[in-house]
């Protein structure tokens, strides 16, 4: 089977407190840009684009619109909505019901 028969649904990410601060980084500053995440994360272009591909697939922004940055969709304003979102990356599983939701955000710490 190949990847393009069947959608994948989100996949949990390598290093989920990267995908985090980038999650932060766009919403925050309410731009998608790949290059604007290799300057503030100090990261390649391919990892950045990886990371916009991650942070599409959760909704965080729209797809890619020939070379411009692509449109946020999580309105920086929205606190809740914000820390919702910001929640499934440092908490990819699904709860149990056994986790507080104000758990430590920090996974290094």
């Amino acid at each position: 089977m190949s990847d393009t028969d069947h959608p994948r649904p989100p996949r949990r990410p390598r290093d989920p407190s990267l995908l985090y601060r980038a999650a932060e980084h766009v919403i925050d500053l309410q731009l998608g840009s790949q290059s604007m995440l290799q300057r503030r994360l100090g990261i390649g272009a391919a990892k950045a684009a990886a990371l916009m591909g991650e942070l599409e697939a959760h909704g965080v922004v729209g797809p890619a619109q020939d070379g411009r940055s692509r449109e946020v969709l999580v309105v920086a304003g929205d606190r809740a909505l914000v820390r919702q979102v910001l929640a499934d990356f440092t908490n990819p599983e699904p709860s149990h019901g056994n986790q507080s939701p104000d758990h430590d955000r920090r996974p290094d710490a």
